[in-house]
Parts: structure tokens; C-alpha cells; sequence
């Protein structure tokens, strides 16, 4: 009896130990992470993963799955396989759709089944609409020629600066061609009616357009085709306090202050109603990189509380000054994500800037006041499909929340909804 004790005993200590054995040498999954989604477009994507460790295991596929739901899963076709073994690998997400919130999990296999790392989110951009131009270069009623500036007013009728003609045109919404509100019909310009090269254009609410020209700013009223020289001179281009030199950029403030990017002279010029000469709010007139000077600023932007933010094209930075300073203090300079040719800025009521970038790449960037980062919410590379920029200039806002954008070489206007 005891024999049979103890050879109970003993298969039951050989069961245990194998038991144990077996469990003990079970594959484990392999370890992992998602690396954020580092750039993305339109319709394509760029992230990755890590394999930290394989888990005792060969890792024989891993990569990326996606969706529009959380938690993807590689049962979905939207994956990639990035190759085998432990390491980091990079994946491209195709086949995407505009504004739509995606999902991203890497993943990786071996015998002990299929790991995931952690989740990712990203949306995607949208595309624009051609609501100007877009018909080639040319100097049809439909066609634009080098497109500077640009206004929206009340009614959402768009003002363009079409430089390469010579004038003014006026879309109204849903419009297929434009009309010539002030400049030259010919393409011709009389140096005292008709502006010779218009950059910016600003619509007061009682209907005058004020135009920024090569060395002045002209006013149209309603009543008249006889514009009226508000800032600068006729005469030509300076860099006394009544002149300008090549303008580019211009804001008008709700007492009909005018800030003018004074381009070629390096600083930024305020004209009150009925001067004769302007004042220096922020440059030397020299051109440099200190705080206090500028390298052929574009444009200008004036926010609710007075701040006045300036495109500093040569620096690639966008610069903000205070009443009174004689300095500015750098808000935006990124050169390490390519924040290059920044040629037009605005604001909206949270404090948010939006700036064009000539680049490369092509693209409209959004700076988040309240947590300092720059985000790309329009554009991926330069191109001419909806969903891209060649030279985008001027940005205006209109009051429903949309972004109308300057496609000089494109030679249209973009609406955009970021």
C-alpha cells in the first residue's frame, strides 16, 4: 500500500513539474508602442511603432492598422507590414479621406499571438474650394494675374488684389466671374487713378476701398472713381516718414487707423486718418535680425488688445510688438518644422494666429495661443489640386468661420474650413 503512496505521490510531483514546465515555456507577446503621428495630409499619413522587446519570440510581421473607430484591430485592411524582428519601423497611411478623425495602433506578432502598442489619433485635412480665379493666369473677367491681397465683407463678397492686372475685382458669393471695382479696365494704369501694382485691400463698411499700392494707399469712395492718396505719395517710393517703399502688407483698424508692413524701408508704418506722415510702431528701417529689426516684413496684423503681429519674411518669425516697445518679442520660429516664407498672418477672437508659408512646403499654419503650438491646417506640399499651395499670400476670415486664402500661384482664391 505504501508502494502505491508513493508512486501516486511521485506521477503527482512529475505532473506538477511538467505543468509547470509547460507554462513556464509558453510564448509571450511581444512589447510595443505607437509613435505619434508625425505628418499627414489630406489623404495620406506618416507614423510607426517600436518593437521593444519580442517577447522569447521571433516577431514575424509588424506594422500599423488604422481606423475610423477606436482600438483597429489587423483583422481591418487598413494596415501596413513594415517588415519582422525588434527595432523601429515608419509606415505610410494611404487611401485616407479629408477631415476625418483616424484611429492608429502598431502591431506585431509572434507564437504567442498578436500584440498592439498604444493608440494614436490625428485628423486629417480638408481641401479647398476655388471661390476666385482658377482659370490660368490671365486678365478675363474669370482669371487673376499674380493675386496679392484680399477682403471679405459682411455680405461675403471677396475683394482681390489682382497685382498683375492692375486692379481691384469683386466676386459676389457663388460668383463665376469677377468685377473691376477699382484699377485699370485696360490693364493700363493711369498713375492717378488706377493702382500700379495693388498688394492689399481693405472694404470699410461704408463701401470705401482703401488700396495698398507700390509706394501709397489710395481710397476709393462709393461715389467716386477718382481714388484719394491716404498714406504715402504719389511721386514715388521713400523712406521719409511721408514715403513708402514696396508695401506688401496692410491692416485698418475700426477708427481707420492704417499699419502698413512697409516692406523695402524694414518697418511698420501707422497712418491715422488725414496724416501726412506716418510713425514707425515697430523696426529701425534697417534690415537685420536683432528683436528691434526686420528683413522685409509682408504683412501685418492688429490684434483686439492692441498687440500689432508682423510677418518677418527674411527671418522666418513672426514677431510681436506692444504699444510703445522698441522691440519685439518672437512668437512663432520654427525652422526645425520648416515654418519658412511667412507672407501673410491674421487672428481670430481666441488669440489664434494663421499665417501663410511660401516655404517649401506650401501651407497654412494655425498657432494655438494658449498652448504655443503651431499646427498645419491647410495645405501638405506644394501643387495646384484642391488640396494644395503654390505661394499662398493674403488670409482673411469671414463671419461664418471660414478661411479664404490667397493662391498667388495658382492665380485663385481658396475657401477653407480648418
Amino acid at each position: 500500500m505504501k508502494k502505491i503512496l508513493n508512486s501516486i505521490l511521485i506521477s503527482f510531483i512529475f505532473l506538477c513539474l511538467a505543468a509547470c514546465k509547460k507554462e513556464s515555456s509558453s510564448p509571450k507577446l511581444a512589447t510595443l508602442i505607437t509613435t505619434d503621428v508625425y505628418s499627414f495630409g489630406t489623404y495620406v499619413a506618416y507614423t510607426g511603432g517600436e518593437v521593444l522587446s519580442d517577447g522569447g519570440e521571433v516577431v514575424s510581421s509588424k506594422g500599423v492598422v488604422w481606423s475610423t473607430s477606436p482600438n483597429p484591430t489587423i483583422v481591418l485592411n487598413t494596415k501596413t507590414n513594415d517588415g519582422s524582428g525588434v527595432g523601429s519601423f515608419g509606415s505610410e497611411l494611404t487611401g485616407l479621406n479629408p477631415n476625418v478623425t483616424y484611429y492608429v495602433r502598431a502591431y506585431a506578432t509572434n507564437k504567442g499571438g498578436i500584440a498592439y502598442g498604444n493608440e494614436v489619433s490625428f485628423k486629417t485635412l480638408g481641401i479647398g474650394t476655388t471661390v476666385a480665379g482658377g482659370n490660368d493666369m490671365g486678365s478675363a473677367a474669370n482669371q487673376l494675374k499674380n493675386p496679392v491681397g484680399l477682403f471679405v465683407d459682411a455680405a461675403g463678397a471677396i475683394f482681390v488684389a489682382d497685382g498683375g492686372n492692375n486692379r481691384i475685382q469683386k466676386w459676389a458669393p457663388g460668383a463665376t466671374t469677377g468685377t473691376t471695382v477699382a484699377g485699370s479696365l485696360t490693364g493700363i494704369p493711369n498713375v492717378l487713378t488706377d493702382p500700379l501694382s495693388p498688394r492689399a485691400v481693405y472694404v470699410h463698411t461704408n463701401g470705401d476701398i482703401y488700396v495698398l499700392d507700390y509706394a501709397r494707399v489710395l481710397k476709393y469712395t462709393a461715389n467716386s472713381s477718382t481714388p484719394v492718396t491716404v498714406a504715402g505719395k504719389n511721386t514715388g517710393q521713400g523712406s521719409s516718414a511721408s514715403e513708402l517703399r514696396e508695401p506688401r502688407g496692410m491692416y485698418i483698424d475700426a477708427n481707420g487707423t492704417i499699419y502698413i508692413a512697409d516692406t523695402g524701408n524694414n518697418r511698420i508704418q501707422k497712418w491715422t486718418p488725414g496724416a501726412s506722415v506716418g510713425i514707425t510702431v515697430a523696426g529701425t528701417g534697417n534690415s537685420g535680425t536683432s528683436a528691434s529689426e526686420f528683413r522685409m516684413p509682408n504683412d501685418v496684423y492688429v490684434a483686439a488688445d492692441g498687440a500689432i503681429y508682423i510677418a518677418d519674411t527674411g527671418n522666418n518669425r513672426i514677431q510681436k510688438w506692444l504699444a510703445g516697445a522698441t522691440s519685439g518679442t518672437t512668437v512663432i520660429q520654427d525652422n526645425d518644422n520648416n515654418f519658412y516664407g511667412p507672407m501673410g498672418v491674421y487672428g481670430d477672437s481666441s488669440g489664434n494666429l494663421y499665417i501663410t508659408l511660401n516655404g517649401p512646403p506650401s501651407v497654412v499654419r494655425k498657432w494655438t495661443a494658449s498652448t504655443n503650438k503651431l499646427s498645419v491646417v491647410a495645405g501638405y506640399q506644394s501643387g495646384n489640386t484642391a488640396d494644395k499651395f503654390n505661394n499662398p499670400k493674403g488670409i482673411f476670415p469671414d463671419s461664418n468661420g471660414n478661411w479664404y486664402i490667397v493662391d498667388a500661384g495658382n492665380n485663385r482664391v481658396q475657401k477653407w474650413r480648418f
